[in-house]
């Protein structure tokens, strides 16, 4: 009698996001796939295409809560082998300039939801010596510019995701951090409502705004980054494993921010952030009130 498919539980898998991409990727490859969001409408997609959906807000402690007793409901076995803590947001600003009610959120989603989902889901993932996959990001290694509030949560859940592989190692459990670089994908989309990040006014970087807004919206690698079903078929090749390795780099620029952080001297890997985001531009507009 052929062994049931492996179940793995993925979060944030809204149309158009990396969530979705990698559910698909590793429901062709066999797996059983419970795919989360928030909205049934962003789940669509996926439960027309065989998948299994059930709604989930990661930063609501009663929605997770419905979501466990549901999953469990359906897993006879009361087993889940891989939850993959995939659901997360961006929020491009200066530091100078964020607004720290929208930091806090923005840590709450991708950093305290990791830890909440995980907690949840604990007992089935005890139970079948389970597998959980934290999605952080290279730019956890480093402070690139205009993004200090995202690499900043980034970093804090990388800690989450490092300190959890130890404690949970006792229980017969592996923990896996994706750190992705740069993919195509809809996060602005679904974290802002389609809205471009701008500038609040007064902001000390007035006179270089356009050239600012322009990296804030990740101009400097937008062509360059890899796309999302090619990102999505290596992840699911490395997860489907008995073991899967304890850090996936998929994504550009994945090497080279770890390579920067770890063996390149400090005024190097500033130069190397600082060319990313055409800072050289950025001064010139502000000595000059212009764009050159």
């Amino acid at each position: 009698m052929p062994s049931k498919p492996r179940t793995v539980l993925i979060t944030g898998c809204s149309a158009h996001s990396l969530g979705s991409a990698l559910a698909l990727a590793l429901h062709a490859s066999g797996l059983h796939v419970i795919a989360t969001a928030r909205s049934a409408s962003k789940l669509k997609h996926l439960s027309d295409a065989g998948l299994t959906t059930q709604l989930m807000d990661v930063c609501d402690a009663a929605s997770i809560s419905r979501c466990v007793a549901a999953v469990t409901e359906t897993l006879p076995s009361k087993r889940l082998d891989m939850l993959i803590n995939n659901a997360g947001g961006t929020y491009a600003m200066p530091l100078a300039d964020a607004d720290l009610d929208e930091a806090r959120k923005l840590f709450d989603l991708n950093v305290w939801s990791c830890l909440a989902v995980t907690q949840a889901f604990l007992p089935l993932l005890v139970e079948a010596k389970g597998v959980v996959v934290n999605h952080t990001s290279v730019l956890g290694e480093v402070g690139l510019p205009f993004q200090g509030v995202y690499s900043a949560s980034k970093a804090a859940a990388a800690i989450v995701s490092d300190t959890l592989r130890l404690e949970l190692a006792p229980l017969g459990l592996r923990v896996v951090q994706l750190k992705s670089g740069a993919i195509k994908s809809g996060i602005l989309e679904n974290a802002n409502g389609g809205q471009v990040p701008k500038l609040p006014k007064g902001s000390v970087y007035e006179g270089a705004r356009e050239v600012v807004e322009a990296q804030m919206m990740g101009e400097a690698i937008a062509g360059r980054a890899m796309e999302t079903e090619k990102w999505a078929s290596e992840v699911a090749r490395l997860l489907v494993k008995e073991n899967p390795p304890r850090f996936v780099s998929k994504g550009y620029g994945a090497s080279l921010m770890w390579f920067a952080k770890s063996y390149l001297p400090t005024f190097m890997t500033d130069r190397l952030l600082r060319d990313m985001v055409n800072m050289v531009k950025v001064e010139k507009a502000l000595n000059h009130g212009k764009v050159g």
